[in-house]
C-alpha cells in the first residue's frame, strides 16, 4: 500500500532512484510530479503532465494510487472551472476512500477538501460545510491539536463561513490554519499567502482597511515571489481585492490600477 508514501516527498526522491521497475512506479512518480508543478502555481504545465500519465487500474491496483491519480484530476478539473465532471470524480471514488483510510489520513483529507471547494464554487455552503465539518470534526478527535494536515481544511472552513457571513468563527478558523502553517512550515509559501489574502478580505469585512491592506499586500508579495506566472488567479485575486478595499476608501486611482492589475 503506498499511503503514507504517496504523501512523502523524500521516499518518493528515493523511489525515483530505484532502478527496479514496478507496475505502479512511473504512475506515482508522474502523479507526484504533476502535484509538484501544480502547487508551484504552474496550473497549464500541471495539466499538460498530467494529460501524458498512462494509467489503467485493475483489481490489482492499490487503492492508494487510483484515489491519488483521481484526486488530481478533480483537482484540475476544478481549476478549469469544469465544476460538475470534478464533483463526479471526486465522488465516484469517496466510498473507496471511506472503505480504506479513516479521516485522519491525508488522502481522505484531501477528498473532503476537494469536495469542499467544489461545492463552495457551486454556491452550495450547504453541502459544502457538511463535507468540511466531517473532515475537521474527524481530524481533532483522531490527531493531536496543531497536526498539519489540519491547516487546509480550517483554511477552508474559513472560506466558507465568510461567504455565509460569521465572520468571527471565519477570523477563528483562519488563524488556526495560519498557526498551524507557521509552525511546520520554515519558509513562507503560496498557502500562506492564501491565507493572508482571505484575513484582508475578513478585515474588510470588519471594516478594519489598514489591516485588510496590510494582509492583501503581504499575500502580494509572497505570491508574486513564490508564482512564475504573473497572471495566475491568485494573484488576480488579490489584485481584485486590493481594488475593492480601494473603491470602498474611494481612492479612486489605486482602485483602477489594482482592478486593471487583475485582468
Amino acid at each position: 500500500e503506498y499511503g503514507l508514501l504517496l504523501n512523502d516527498q523524500n521516499i518518493l526522491n528515493e523511489l525515483n532512484k530505484f532502478r527496479r521497475n514496478f507496475t505502479e512506479k512511473k504512475v506515482i512518480l508522474d502523479v507526484f510530479a504533476t502535484l509538484q508543478t501544480y502547487n508551484g502555481g504552474q496550473l497549464e504545465q500541471a495539466l499538460k503532465q498530467f494529460s501524458s500519465i498512462e494509467f489503467k487500474s485493475d483489481s490489482t491496483t492499490s487503492a492508494a494510487v487510483i484515489l491519488k491519480y483521481n484526486y488530481v484530476n478533480s483537482l484540475l478539473l476544478l481549476e478549469k472551472g469544469e465544476f460538475d465532471e470534478s464533483l463526479a470524480i471526486a465522488k465516484k471514488y469517496l466510498p473507496l476512500v471511506q472503505k480504506n483510510y479513516p479521516v485522519s489520513h491525508p488522502i481522505s483529507a484531501d477528498y473532503h477538501k476537494l469536495i469542499c471547494r467544489i461545492y463552495y464554487e457551486k454556491s452550495d455552503y450547504g453541502a459544502a460545510r457538511e463535507f468540511i465539518e466531517k473532515s475537521i470534526y474527524g481530524m481533532d478527535r483522531l490527531l493531536e491539536k496543531g497536526h498539519p494536515l489540519k491547516a487546509e481544511s480550517y483554511y477552508e472552513y474559513s472560506r466558507l463561513l465568510s461567504a455565509l457571513e460569521s465572520y468571527d468563527q471565519s477570523y477563528t478558523s483562519l488563524d488556526t490554519a495560519i498557526n498551524i502553517t507557521q509552525q511546520y512550515r520554515e519558509e513562507e509559501g503560496i498557502f500562506l499567502a492564501r491565507c493572508y489574502n482571505q484575513k484582508g478580505i475578513l478585515f474588510f469585512h470588519k471594516n478594519q482597511m489598514d489591516s485588510a491592506v496590510t494582509y492583501l499586500q503581504k499575500a502580494w508579495k509572497i505570491l508574486d515571489r513564490k508564482l512564475p506566472n504573473k497572471q495566475h488567479i491568485y494573484l488576480a485575486k488579490v489584485f481584485n481585492d486590493l481594488g475593492k478595499v480601494n473603491q470602498y476608501q474611494e481612492i479612486v486611482q489605486k482602485s483602477i490600477r489594482d482592478y486593471l492589475r487583475s485582468l
